[in-house]
């Protein structure tokens, strides 16, 4: 095997074990009668996590085991759509998962250092 074969297969693996999370956690939050879920992300550098949950209904208690896996998945999650949400001066956003279409809406936010130059001569 070559290793872009090898590449391609450990890709294929690994999105298929995204997919396979994905209707693992979807079907426990169902079982909970959470409609919408709401993960609050910020990165910069090498340090990036999930910082707050939301859950509709509001109130609903996410099992201690459930929330780790729902923050592991959905920083895998906003991490593969902006794999650079570290660099520069970081990012923040938010991914809303409607649980009954399956659905994800994400809100990501770039920050960047911009800097305004003026020159004065012969004053």
């Amino acid at each position: 095997m070559t290793d872009i074969e090898i590449n391609d297969l450990r890709r294929d693996n690994a999105e298929q074990i995204m997919t396979d999370t994905r209707t693992e956690i979807l079907e426990a939050l169902c079982a909970l009668g959470i409609c919408s879920v709401c993960l609050h992300y910020d990165g910069y550098g090498d340090v990036g996590q999930i910082q707050d949950i939301e859950v509709s209904p509001s109130g609903t208690v996410l099992p201690e085991d459930l929330e780790y896996r729902l923050k592991s998945f959905g920083f895998v999650f906003s991490y593969d759509l902006n794999y650079d949400f570290g660099a520069g001066y970081g990012s923040s956003g938010k991914l809303t998962w409607d649980l009954n279409a399956n659905s994800f809406k994400v809100e990501h936010n770039q920050y960047h250092l911009e800097c305004e130059t003026t020159h004065y001569e012969g004053l």
